[in-house]
């Protein structure tokens, strides 16, 4: 997968895939299935929802993810190891 920086990607407009298409991930295995599935698409949108209330660190909560055929909504709570190391 390639990274480009901001401002270097031309405008796409596509249409929103059906409701019933949106693959809800709540497993490591699945997360891990996705992420092998999108390293093939060459545009990966990815969208962040995090709670900053947080006296002393922000935690996020939902990740979207979007390529021209897939769209996914991750709880990141769920979907990641509780053994790793967390980033404070």
């Amino acid at each position: 997968m390639h990274i480009r920086p901001p401002g270097s990607l031309q405008t796409m407009s596509f249409a929103a895939p059906p409701p019933d298409s949106l693959e809800l991930i709540e497993s490591r295995g699945a997360f891990e299935a996705l992420i092998e599935g999108f390293s093939e698409e060459p545009v990966v949108g990815l969208d962040t929802e995090a709670a900053s209330f947080h006296r002393f660190h922000d935690r996020i909560y939902l990740l979207q993810l979007a390529s021209l055929t897939r769209t996914a909504v991750v709880d990141p709570l769920e979907a990641t190891d509780p053994a790793a190391p967390r980033v404070h």
